[in-house]
């Protein structure tokens, strides 16, 4: 289309300008913390003297229009105090009931958290005309999901990251040089894995993970199973929370989901999560490696979870919705090495046979296909760091 084109011309106008700055300012697009995975990255910017990364602030473009200004500005708020205790350079995207439009920030180079609910003022073809536009899934893609390479966000990046050869073939399936903007970098959000993390146990019980999901809409990939198991599960915490430490990790967008789909009230959505406090610990905010390293199992119905937890080498049970999107080749792998449970029946079983009887008959299966997810001999972050350097100075990537 004329908008492809123009947007190409536009990257090629921007390298040229590039070439002559003495500093690159990087800007980092943010909604979630949870979905912040370009931490190495942007340490490696930031101790690089040619760059300046920044990260800039801003909320979903459906949350304006389904809440009030004020919670939107305190979710913001929380999620600002989260990059500014960690000393990194942070902004607000969004101020006054109105988004802060990037040209003023006069970034160089943009990278998107996500595809979704992006206000006009940071479409691609906007920021094109001053920027470099690139991106990395905040998760790993383990389905077939054509959105997952869209015409207007994907193919219009200057360069998309993907974990692996499966997806640019994938890509290509889909049509002809629908991959000419892929460069395989592997993924850098699991690189965080890496990381020396302290324990987070406090005592010799052990610690699981309950990380539902929030895609209960009909058009949606149908993995959430919290209608049948979501109340179940919490009991069953609350039976058993003086043995085990219990740990609620739900998906940033769970709690909208509920209500919206009326699952349940807000004033019921409240009290589920209060209870969830009691029982145990709230985890929502920022890099959750460090929980993933030091819990014993993950109970889910999540999607990218399923690749992420895998190097953790420790047992996944997964609550399965028997309708959900089909995976891609990764997630065929995965699919295999999962403890499923498809009636909340079966919970009970499978929890004291797997975890408490620690029968881990799938563990040396799952060892086996964590090279094919994650190759921890590469720095994900260091290969972009290259190919930025070598798109902008033609440095030799390393």
């Amino acid at each position: 289309s004329v908008n492809d084109f123009l947007i190409k011309q536009n990257y090629k106008r921007v390298i040229k300008k590039l070439r002559n700055k003495k500093k690159i300012k990087v800007v980092f697009l943010c909604s979630e913390s949870s979905k912040w995975n370009y931490a190495k990255l942007y340490e490696k910017l930031e101790n690089y003297n040619l760059f300046e990364p920044e990260i800039v602030l801003y909320p979903h473009f459906d949350k304006i229009l389904n809440k009030n200004k004020i919670s939107v500005e305190k979710e913001l708020n929380k999620e600002y105090k989260f990059f500014k205790e960690q000393g990194l350079n942070v902004k607000y995207g969004y101020e006054d009931g109105k988004y802060v439009p990037l040209k003023i920030i006069k970034p160089d180079i943009v990278f998107y958290e996500q595809p979704y609910s992006l206000p006009e003022e940071y479409s691609v073809k906007n920021i094109s005309e001053y920027a470099l536009c690139m991106y990395t899934s905040y998760g790993y893609e383990i389905l077939d999901f054509l959105r997952n390479y869209t015409r207007f966000f994907h193919k219009r990046m200057h360069t998309y990251f993907v974990e692996n050869e499966y997806q640019i073939a994938r890509y290509e399936s889909y049509a002809p040089k629908n991959s000419e903007n892929c460069f395989v970098s592997g993924c850098v959000k699991m690189e965080m894995l890496n990381d020396e993390v302290p324990e987070l146990k406090e005592d010799k019980k052990i610690t699981i993970i309950y990380a539902p999901h929030h895609s209960l809409e009909q058009d949606s990939l149908k993995f959430d199973t919290f209608k049948e198991t979501g109340e179940y599960i919490l009991e069953f915490a609350k039976a058993h929370r003086d043995s085990i430490n219990w740990i609620f990790k739900p998906h940033p967008k769970l709690k909208y989901s509920i209500i919206t789909n009326n699952i349940m009230t807000e004033d019921e959505t409240e009290k589920y999560y209060s209870e969830w406090e009691n029982t145990g610990t709230i985890y929502d905010t920022g890099n959750y490696f460090g929980l993933f390293k030091s819990s014993d199992a993950l109970i889910t119905d999540s999607i990218s979870f399923l690749a992420e937890y895998l190097p953790v080498k420790k047992p996944i049970i997964q609550l399965v919705n028997p309708n959900h999107f089909p995976y891609n080749e990764i997630g065929f792998l995965i699919d295999k090495v999962l403890y499923k449970v498809y009636q909340k029946e079966e919970f009970d079983n499978v929890f004291n046979d797997v975890l408490l009887q620690k029968n881990d008959y799938l563990k040396e299966s799952r060892t086996e296909i964590i090279p094919k997810i994650y190759d921890v001999t590469k720095s994900p972050s260091e290969i972009i760091f290259n190919y930025i350097k070598k798109t902008i100075w033609g440095e030799k990537l390393c």
